[in-house]
């Protein structure tokens, strides 16, 4: 969103792009519909153009700068995370170990695989156990969300496509009309000619000519 959202504020500073490259930067990022909603399409000259809000633009552009710094920053914390807790672990296994004392001949050692499994040693196992499961639970709901977002864009992509089909279909009505209004005016304007040419009785207009 970062790229699309930059680009568009360079290529068209005053708020205003042709057409197909406002429906590039939707192909590239769908939410950009979602986020600025639909733009105004209007005809300068023979070229079609789009007019979006700059001022929200910039809005979103600042918004997903925020959003990528906050990732960023989260998953550094995950990662302190894993290395403090993986610490606090090892300091936690040793700290039971010289507890026990001698109990245990040649040290102990919590492992999943030791035969003689102490109450400690099973608390690890079953937070271990739980961590995983969360884990799962929270990868299930990730992919969950992908999926809804990623049918969301394909409807947003949908929409965005239909909505230039329109545009252009009513762009080739508008011409087409814009063309019967000229043919019109011209006829009309050779039937007065050829009335007023009746009226002087002038021998050289003959109805067979045509105008244009």
């Amino acid at each position: 969103p970062i790229r699309v959202t930059a680009h568009l504020l360079k290529r068209a500073s005053q708020g205003e792009c042709p057409w197909d490259l406002w429906l590039d930067m939707a192909h590239r990022w769908p939410r950009l519909q979602v986020k600025m909603g639909s733009p105004d399409f209007f005809r300068r000259g023979d070229d079609l153009r789009v007019r979006f809000d700059v001022a929200r633009m910039r809005e979103v552009h600042e918004e997903a700068k925020r959003e990528r710094d906050e990732r960023r920053l989260k998953r550094l914390a995950d990662e302190e995370r894993r290395r403090t807790g993986a610490a606090d672990f090892i300091r936690e296994a040793e700290k039971r170990r010289e507890m026990m004392g001698g109990r245990f001949s040649g040290g102990f050692v919590l492992t999943p695989s030791s035969r003689c499994k102490t109450p400690a040693s099973r608390e690890q196992e079953a937070q271990a156990a739980k961590c995983k499961d969360e884990q799962q639970k929270a990868e299930a709901e990730a992919r969950e969300k992908q999926r809804k977002e990623e049918e969301a864009e394909a409807k947003v992509r949908a929409a965005e496509e239909q909505r230039r089909q329109k545009a252009e279909e009513a762009a080739r009505a508008k011409e087409e009309k814009r063309r019967e209004a000229e043919a019109k005016a011209l006829e009309a304007r050779g039937e007065e000619i050829f009335a007023e040419a009746e009226r002087h009785q002038c021998p050289l207009i003959d109805r067979s000519s045509t105008f244009g």
